[in-house]
């Protein structure tokens, strides 16, 4: 699958407007973005891969998976069930996931659930910078995955709109992540970030 699909989307002008911020003494940047692009596209080291038939979600970035004779099967590669980013939820969708790119690019030192609230707060974020009518909603219709969704919403809106969040509210999402029903087994193992 052409990178296109993914590098168009980070250097979208909305992307540059997402507010920096840190989780877990980890920080994201938007031009954190930028320099993840410039490495897809000079260095091909993040694979892009048409999947259509994804079942839990519609992407996922996968920093290495390690089979159980402990051989690297598959690394640093963005599955997408879709070809084109057609629709701010799409575009939104690719920062989530270049988000865990990011982190991967940067050897960032985190939880899964740390990992998943960077992510969820730069999706939002976008989708927000973009204008989108109405908050994001869940590809499903579980209760806990839109809650995840909601908070990070409120979250990124004052982001946008300058204000700092508090610790009430990183708690609020933290709670929140940690009952999405992908993440509720073992959100505080560490994500595997190694590098790309």
């Amino acid at each position: 699958m052409n990178q296109r699909v993914v590098t168009n989307v980070l250097w979208n002008e909305a992307t540059g407007k997402i507010k920096t911020f840190f989780i877990g003494g980890n920080m994201l940047s938007a031009s954190y973005y930028r320099a993840l692009a410039a490495r897809m596209g000079m260095f091909e080291n993040v694979e892009v891969v048409y999947s259509p038939n994804m079942t839990q979600a519609s992407a996922e970035y996968v920093s290495s998976s390690i089979n159980l004779g402990g051989t690297i099967t598959d690394s640093n590669k963005m599955y997408l069930k879709f070809l084109e980013a057609d629709s701010v939820p799409r575009k939104a969708l690719i920062i989530h996931e270049s988000t865990h790119a990011v982190s991967d690019m940067l050897r960032m030192n985190m939880t899964k659930a740390e990992s998943e609230m960077m992510a969820y707060i730069a999706q939002c974020q976008y989708a927000v910078a973009s204008r989108h009518p109405g908050r994001l909603q869940s590809e499903s219709n579980d209760s806990k995955q839109q809650a995840v969704l909601d908070i990070a919403w409120d979250i990124a809106e004052a982001m946008q709109k300058g204000a700092t969040p508090t610790t009430a509210d990183y708690t609020k999402l933290y709670n929140a992540v940690c009952q999405h029903p992908y993440y509720a087994k073992n959100p505080q193992s560490k994500a595997v970030y190694d590098g790309i």
